[in-house]
């Protein structure tokens, strides 16, 4: 799992992916309110519709859910590393069913970025970029900052200093997007300016999501990247960053005593010197101090229940979400949480109270308690196709009597009223116990 800080002043509003992973056909995942009226649903700017700051796609095991998000992670991590790393190839996942493996991958996000609607579209296979483009709507007019057909890249007039910048860093295997990092700050307010803006809200999403790092076949991962433990970026609350911001390190503090998990205070440890060559995790580790029956009792955050890593691993990027207004990806929200924690959690992106910057929350969940704290356009589905593929379903598409407002949407969900229900093969399972009970006993490894 790997953790980024988000970009400021980013709103997600529509995410489409086509071939990556179990996804072969087409799927879009928005984050405009259906429901315009409730307070959950934050208004923008000089725009009709509302956006939504949380998302949370249910479905059975193997159904695709995590494989949604990994697009938008995919996306976010091309963003970053294509210009240093992608070199002869490009290191998609394409569907292996169908003609997945010969047919191209698309990525296309709607993004408001410091106030302007963006439009950004990616198409890649195995060899190089097939297609790329940025759009932006001042005025709800379409104004195309620059558009790239396999190595031909067009400019929008105004654009040349940033294209004179961009086209001897740029290969056949390397974004656009990717290149202008690599450019000096162009002047606020300007065209360049949103080009760069775009980039670096798709770099800066944070997520903790599992993917396999899109580099090329054959480079060894531990070149490029080592991915820190989760618990990472609370640890650096707790640590370096509360030399200068004490109140991060009591917020961290406020919220592992908040949700009752017997936690007094928290602190990190030095367990080895510093030196050159060795990353942040690899020399301190948190511990966990509680206080029982007048005692102190220090526990390393390893000793502490699964329920309690997961929590301590989310409060370091949940914090630094809703304190910037962020883009947050989180696989599995409810692994190993009590569903009121979950639910509290959903909750403090839904309430403008603890958050007023608007940070977005999308995230894949099981526990079917967990709708009675969503609203029907905060619910997607998604379900295995008889073609082994995925499909997405928002909760809102289901009409009439199915989806009132007054709805018990966990009944409905576990009554199979919306699908996205594991169809268990019971005769099945009781036949292999049976088989099992007559065949010999077996020696385990001694």
């Amino acid at each position: 799992m790997n953790t980024r800080f988000a970009y400021d002043d980013t709103v997600l509003l529509r995410f489409g992916l086509e071939n990556h992973r179990s996804v072969l056909e087409r799927v879009e995942l928005s984050m405009v309110a259906v429901d315009r009226h409730r307070p959950a649903a934050r208004p923008l700017p000089g725009r009709s519709e509302r956006v939504l700051t949380t998302a949370v796609l249910f479905g059975p095991n193997a159904s695709g859910k995590t494989n949604v998000l990994r697009g938008l992670v995919w996306l976010a991590a091309a963003v970053g590393e294509s210009l240093r790393f992608w070199e002869q190839s490009v290191p998609r996942e394409p569907c292996r069913f169908g003609d997945g493996p010969t047919r191209p991958s698309t990525f296309e996000v709607e993004l408001l970025v410091d106030g302007v609607h963006s439009a950004y579209r990616l198409v890649v296979d195995d060899q190089r970029v097939l297609e790329e483009a940025l759009a932006v709507y001042p005025l709800r007019r379409r104004r195309v900052l620059f558009e790239r057909t396999r190595d031909e890249v067009r400019f929008r007039r105004g654009l040349g200093e940033l294209a004179a910048g961009i086209r001897p860093l740029l290969r056949r295997t390397s974004l656009v997007l990717s290149a202008v990092l690599q450019l000096p700050e162009p002047a606020a307010g300007t065209e360049a300016a949103a080009v760069v803006g775009v980039a670096r809200a798709l770099q800066g999403f944070t997520y903790r999501v599992p993917r396999r790092l899109p580099v090329p076949a054959g480079f060894p991962p531990e070149g490029i990247v080592v991915l820190d433990p989760p618990w990472v970026p609370t640890a650096q609350l707790l640590g370096l960053e509360t030399e200068e911001k004490p109140q991060f390190r009591q917020a961290v503090v406020g919220f592992l005593t908040a949700a009752d998990l017997g936690v007094a205070d928290a602190t990190v440890v030095e367990h080895a010197p510093p030196r050159d060559g060795l990353r942040w995790w690899q020399t301190r580790h948190p511990v966990l101090v509680h206080q029982v029956e007048g005692r102190t009792v220090e526990l390393d955050l390893l000793e502490e229940s699964s329920g309690t890593q997961t929590w301590f691993s989310l409060v370091g990027p949940v914090l630094q979400a809703l304190r910037s207004g962020a883009v947050v990806l989180l696989d599995e929200l409810d692994a190993s949480l009590h569903p009121d924690l979950s639910a509290r959690l959903v909750q403090l992106f839904q309430d403008r109270r603890t958050n007023p910057a608007g940070a977005q929350l999308l995230c894949t969940a099981h526990d079917p308690s967990l709708l009675r704290s969503l609203n029907r356009d905060e619910v997607w589905f998604t379900e295995r196709t008889p073609q082994g593929t995925t499909s997405l379903v928002a909760l809102s598409d289901f009409g009439g009597d199915q989806v009132r407002r007054s709805t018990d949407l966990e009944r409905a969900y576990l009554r199979g009223r919306f699908g996205a229900q594991p169809l268990l093969d019971d005769p099945r399972f009781e036949e292999v116990l049976a088989q099992l009970r007559e065949s010999p006993a077996l020696v385990g490894p001694r």
